[in-house]
């Protein structure tokens, strides 16, 4: 897992924009309704700041499917179909400009690559912003890897929709405003302290509801098919603050929990994520006939450790993981001050339970 956090400060009451993109490095070279659990509790409280506009949003899923790499993106905040936990199964639904079946539902591929072949590399990934509100820090999440808490929506009905976009003439959803050949627009907020299609509805630390920051996100993804272009996406996150109150201090970070592995893998065992790598690369060189060429990249990556193919076998076949896929920032409004962290999880707590956190954290969680 990896946690990368970009920090932009300033009082956000204008459109911020921030493009990151899922690269994948080869060792060798939709409408979508998300089926989860309904929430049980009262579906009309209204929350002590805002609520939402419907009963339930619009929440949906769809997959970059134009390139190598087919990458799942949703419109609540968070990427990658989150498949093996009992309380998500994203789908791709009837429809849908570049699904091969678009009268069938199927499974979404989560991070696929290279396209048809079963390997995963994301299990999900999400947006974190955390900023301070009336001298107050809050952070709203797109997901979180143990509360299964989800605080980004999109609006209900057809305001809440995905939207797809081409510059194939002979495509679906040809337009001339595309920029790729296939773009995925989605928007959500932050907007509600009621979050109903979430398992937990209050922070089990401090013992309250969510604290919305008042956020619209405008996420934009783009893919292509050409050589040069096949095994990435784009993705644009256009950030405004469309509440009352002024934010200041922002950080935004991307929370990413990849399990590397076949689809026929355990996504839990030995040779699933519990054998992955990760790490942060700052500057990358290549070295010249008369000087080195050293680039700036600022790139958090993660493989399996060895690339071995399926139940540990030790040779390499067509289900072996030998690529490595990384996120980076590729724009921003300024510059950005970068944090990387990596944590080994385990509910059996400290210490096998593993991060960067302090002495007096690590102490209260043996206590409790």
């Amino acid at each position: 897992m990896s946690n990368q956090n970009m920090t932009q400060k300033g009082k956000l009451k204008i459109w911020r924009v921030f493009s990151f993109f899922f690269i994948l490095f080869c060792v060798f070279s939709t409408d979508g309704m998300a089926t989860i659990l309904p929430y049980q509790g009262d579906q009309n409280q209204q929350g002590p700041y805002y609520k939402l506009t419907a009963v339930y949003p619009n929440v949906q899923a769809r997959v970059h499917r134009v390139g190598l790499l087919h990458l799942c993106v949703s419109n609540w905040g968070f990427f990658g179909n989150g498949q093996g936990h009992p309380l998500y199964d994203l789908r791709e639904s009837k429809g849908g400009c570049f699904n091969p079946n678009p009268d069938e539902e199927v499974l979404a591929p989560s991070a696929e690559y290279p396209a048809g072949s079963r390997i995963e590399y994301l299990f999900w990934g999400g947006l974190w912003i955390g900023a301070k509100v009336d001298d107050h820090p809050y952070v709203s999440v797109g997901c979180d890897g143990w509360r299964w808490i989800h605080e980004f929506w999109p609006d209900s009905g057809e305001a809440g929709t995905i939207k797809e976009r081409s510059t194939r003439i002979n495509a679906p959803c040809y337009s001339p405003e595309a920029f790729s050949e296939q773009d995925i627009i989605a928007t959500y907020t932050d907007t509600s302290a009621d979050i109903p299609l979430s398992p937990e509805q209050q922070d089990p630390f401090d013992n309250r509801k969510h604290f919305p920051l008042g956020l619209q996100i405008t996420q934009q993804s783009y893919s292509w098919s050409y050589e040069y272009a096949e095994d990435f996406v784009l993705i644009d996150l256009f950030v405004k603050n469309i509440g009352v109150r002024k934010i200041k201090d922002m950080y935004m970070g991307l929370y990413v929990d990849a399990d590397v592995g076949h689809k026929d893998e355990n996504p839990y065992g030995e040779f699933g994520a519990q054998d992955d790598i990760c790490g942060f690369k700052h500057v990358v060189t290549d070295p010249g006939e008369e000087w080195d060429c050293t680039d700036t990249v600022n790139l958090a990556w993660i493989a399996d450790n060895d690339g071995h193919g399926l139940k540990g076998e030790r040779i390499f076949t067509p289900v072996s993981p030998t690529g490595v896929t990384g996120v980076r920032v590729v724009r921003s409004p300024k510059a950005l001050n970068y944090s990387f962290n990596w944590w080994i999880s385990n509910s059996s707590g400290f210490p096998k339970d593993w991060g960067p956190w302090k002495q007096e954290n690590q102490q209260r969680w043996a206590e409790e």
